[in-house]
């Protein structure tokens, strides 16, 4: 049988393959030039001709891996249709998602043994990719989006960050991990000097999971009634019928309608389900309801003489962002204006306890629950709400038990409260 001879850079390949499989497997230190060849049936000569030493071809498994980025980059700088803060959140984005959901390259250099190729990669990707960064970033700074002095000193202490983000957002905790995505997201926006909230680095995983819940409450438009009571008989005692008055979290208007049957005229609603808008301006022409597509309200400050959240916390699971909607709450809130809440407390029921214990580890977050349909919701203490809402003075809080929108029963509460303090 005629030998089969393979081109010169085929067989390159070959080696750098061979040493990448076996320095995952055992490590640098622990891989011999003998291990390398015989894996491929070929003898040292054939290695030297390739390689000068074992640490030759360990720089060239290093410049395979950075080939991938290398590539991107490349194409990425040259595109003129995006800017270069488009550019910039692709980059973060997609070293993100290479940290934390493709860790293949972060257990690679975290190998034992592996601890001098580590450093060679983080030598030359240094050398390969910063570079790159920084013409991207001086594009920002000529379009006029990015604020920096010294674009290419700013660039070399975002590469620290980028070269560490394996080892930093690596956890389990969901919420633990959106709470350092957000501290990214804040420090790279006050470094860049760019408005806030500019830079969302939310994965396409992340981004996808948002959908689906989104979808969700579509789809519940269609198909169900959502029984949480407005104790408007309580709201009355301390809301005149002639308030500014906004409904966050909406849904297709129910409460507001009430309301407008009750004699109040100046309603508005924003939820971030475009089917429960559509729904609602179907039902209820009248009322103004508007889909916000963003964490901010679409009000000016100061707007509104009361805020109704009914049913909201429940379905913004994280500390942070029930502490971000009270905020921006308060921010469309006049300064004597009063807060009506209606929500879900703890069970100890045991179908209820089986679900928080279930999910309080990858929440980090004990009243955190899933239901079958992937929706995540959450039942709060009292001294959670109570700390949540300190910036008002406590007019009603009372509990009572309320019918989910799945038929259950839960423990809930309704508040009301006023503003007290400036946010």
């Amino acid at each position: 049988m005629a030998r089969i001879t393979k081109d010169p850079e085929t067989r390159r390949k070959e080696f750098i393959g061979a040493a990448r499989e076996l320095f995952m497997e055992k490590g640098f230190e622990q891989t011999s030039i003998s291990d390398i060849t015989g894996r491929l049936g070929m003898s040292h000569g054939s290695f030297f001709y390739y390689f000068k030493s074992k640490n030759d071809v360990m720089k060239a498994v290093i410049c395979d891996i950075l080939n991938y980025w290398k590539e991107f980059m490349d194409n990425l700088v040259a595109n003129e249709e995006m800017n270069g803060l488009e550019k910039m959140q692709l980059i973060l984005q997609m070293s993100i998602e290479s940290s934390t959901v493709k860790q293949d390259i972060n257990e690679f250099f975290e190998k034992e043994g592996n601890a001098a190729m580590y450093q060679e990669y983080r030598k030359r990707s240094h050398e390969i990719i910063m570079p790159l960064i920084t013409e991207i970033v001086e594009q920002g700074v000529e379009e006029g989006i990015f604020d920096l002095e010294f674009p290419k000193e700013t660039v070399e202490y975002v590469g620290y960050i980028l070269q560490n983000l394996g080892s930093s957002l690596r956890t389990s905790n969901v919420y633990e991990y959106r709470r350092k995505i957000r501290a990214l997201e804040i420090f790279l926006t006050r470094v860049a000097g760019i408005g806030e909230n500019e830079f969302s680095l939310l994965g396409s995983e992340e981004k996808m999971k948002s959908s689906q819940q989104e979808k969700y409450w579509d789809k519940l438009a269609e198909e169900k009634e959502f029984p949480t009571p407005f104790h408007i008989e309580e709201f009355e005692k301390y809301a005149s019928r002639d308030m500014n008055i906004l409904d966050v979290g909406c849904g297709y208007g129910r409460t507001l309608n009430k309301l407008y049957n009750n004699g109040f005229k100046n309603l508005s609603g924003v939820d971030y389900s475009q089917g429960m808008i559509d729904r609602g301006l179907k039902l209820y022409p009248h009322l103004n309801l508007i889909k916000n597509d963003g964490d901010k309200i679409p009000f000016p400050d100061g707007e509104f003489d009361s805020v109704l959240l009914i049913g909201v916390l429940t379905s913004n699971v994280e500390d942070d962002a029930q502490e971000n909607l009270i905020s921006e709450i308060s921010r469309v809130l006049k300064g004597d204006g009063i807060l009506y809440i209606a929500d879900f407390l703890i069970n100890q029921d045991e179908r209820n306890l089986k679900r928080y214990q279930k999910y309080e580890d990858e929440y980090g977050i004990y009243g955190v629950f899933k239901l079958d349909e992937g929706l995540v919701l959450r039942h709060h203490t009292e001294e959670h709400i109570l700390e949540l809402i300190k910036g008002y003075k406590k007019v009603v809080f009372e509990k009572t038990v309320y019918e989910t929108m799945n038929g259950h029963k839960s423990n809930g509460f309704y508040y009301l409260g006023k503003k007290q303090q400036l946010y």
